[in-house]
C-alpha cells in the first residue's frame, strides 16, 4: 500500500492535469489523512480540474487541517470551486462551525451565502442565530442560503424568524418556511 500511496501522492505533481486530479480523487477516496498537507499544495494548481479535485478529496478525508485553505477557496471566485469548498467544509463538520461563523459578515456576499450553505450541511444549532441573522442580510443570494441552510437545519426558531421577517424581505426568501413568494 505504502509503494501506491506514493504514486498518488508523486501523481499530484505529474505534468498531465488528468492524472493530478486522478491522484487527487483516488486520496481522497482512500481517506488518506498523509495526504492532507499535498492536497492543500494542490488548491493552487493551474488546472480548475485538480484544484476541484484537491476540494473534493479534502472533504472526503475530513482533516481539520483543510479548514482555513477550504476557507480560503470560497475566496477564489475564478471558477465554481467555491461551492464545492462549501461541500468540502460541510463534510468536515463540527470543526468547521467557528470559522465559518466567523466568515457570515465577510465584506463579499458570495463568501457569506457559501458559509450558509457549509453550515446548512453541517445542520448544527450553533448556527441558527448567526443564519436568522442572515436572513436580513442585503443580498438575495445570503438570505436565500441562509433560508436553505435553516431549513436543512430545521430548528422551530427559524419558521419563527422567518414569519417576523417575511413582510420586510423583499425577495421573499422565506417561503420555504411556508411564508412568502419565494426568491
Amino acid at each position: 500500500m505504502s509503494e501506491n500511496f506514493d504514486a498518488l501522492l508523486h501523481g499530484l505533481t505529474n505534468f498531465d492535469p488528468t492524472i493530478r486530479w486522478n491522484a487527487a480523487r483516488a486520496l481522497g477516496k482512500l481517506q488518506a489523512p498523509h495526504a492532507v498537507e499535498r492536497l492543500i499544495d494542490a488548491l493552487s494548481d493551474s488546472e480548475y480540474t485538480v484544484r476541484f479535485g484537491a476540494v473534493s478529496a479534502l472533504g472526503e478525508i475530513g482533516d481539520a487541517r483543510a479548514i482555513q485553505p477550504l476557507i480560503n477557496a470560497l475566496c477564489d471566485m475564478e471558477d465554481s470551486r467555491p461551492n464545492a469548498a462549501a461541500t468540502a467544509l460541510s463534510q468536515i463538520g463540527e470543526p468547521a462551525i467557528k470559522p465559518l461563523l466567523d466568515r457570515l459578515s465577510d465584506p463579499n456576499d458570495v463568501i457569506r451565502a457559501n458559509c450558509a450553505q457549509a453550515l446548512g450541511g453541517i445542520k448544527d444549532i450553533r448556527a441558527v442565530e448567526h443564519l436568522i441573522n442572515a436572513l436580513r442580510d442585503p443580498e438575495a443570494n445570503v438570505r436565500s442560503s441562509a433560508a436553505e441552510a435553516l431549513r436543512s437545519i430545521r430548528d422551530t426558531r427559524a419558521i419563527e424568524s422567518a414569519a417576523r421577517l417575511r413582510s420586510g424581505c423583499p425577495c421573499q426568501c422565506c417561503t420555504g418556511f411556508g411564508v412568502g413568494q419565494g426568491c
